[in-house]
């Protein structure tokens, strides 16, 4: 996919094939079907690498993940699962973007430091679709609202995203890191002890305690990751 215009399908019968085809297109942003025949079908990328902003793109993505975090915890199950599905659906989307833009970067930069930047911008975005991946599955255990320890869990998922707006603001802090390091350490040991402490809420139902705090886990460490390409992107 490295910065191709057109992108030729061949199949047996591709006709027969088109819907399934049209659900691969829809994972691409700004690819669509230009044409259509027996033995192929052509994609074409309508938009220019040059014209796309990785720093824009990726706060899109931030955006649109709190967002993501904000209806785990509330509104009804039903609802909520449609919603964060197509949340999701909207930031692989921009991710795909976002690696359009890196890999037209790395072809075009020849600044060392700006291909080390480059290389940090695809951990960034590579860590941030993990994270929608992880919330989505989220949603997949919390589909019954009216469970006793969701008050506690729905508590948990917030404190969770203030982490995830407070590392995130980390990417475009010009300041010394020092200081938000130390509350960086703070946040995410404060956060672990909340996990274990979900242990009584959850009573007797210990597989869902041991499934939700992991994936809860998982979304320190996407965060871990980001953290350390920020001290490597800040420190020479």
């Amino acid at each position: 996919m490295k910065n191709y215009k057109t992108i030729k399908v061949t199949c047996k019968n591709c006709i027969e094939r088109i819907e399934e085809i049209r659900v691969l297109k829809e994972k691409l942003s700004s690819v669509e079907i230009t044409q259509i025949s027996k033995d192929y079908v052509i994609l074409k990328d309508l938009i220019s690498p040059s014209e796309l902003d990785v720093n824009k793109i990726m706060k899109e993505i931030i955006d649109m993940e709190k967002i993501l975090f904000q209806e785990l915890v509330k509104g009804e199950a039903k609802d909520k699962h449609y919603l964060i599905n197509n949340l999701d659906s909207n930031i692989n989307k921009l991710t795909f973007l976002g690696y359009k833009a890196i890999n037209y970067n790395l072809d075009s930069w020849k600044n060392p430091q700006d291909v080390k930047k480059s290389i940090h911008h695809r951990r960034f975005i590579s860590a941030f679709e993990e994270t929608g991946d992880i919330l989505k599955r989220i949603t997949r255990y919390i589909k019954e609202d009216d469970k006793p320890y969701m008050p506690e869990l729905f508590t948990t998922i917030s404190h969770i995203e203030a982490y995830y707006t407070f590392i995130t603001s980390l990417i475009d802090l010009d300041t010394n890191l020092d200081n938000n390091l130390k509350l960086y350490l703070d946040k995410k040991q404060s956060l672990l002890r909340e996990f274990e402490d979900l242990r009584e809420v959850f009573g007797k139902d210990v597989n869902l305690f041991l499934v939700i705090t992991q994936l809860f886990r998982d979304i320190i460490g996407q965060m871990e990751r980001v953290v350390l390409s920020i001290i490597d992107l800040k420190c020479n």
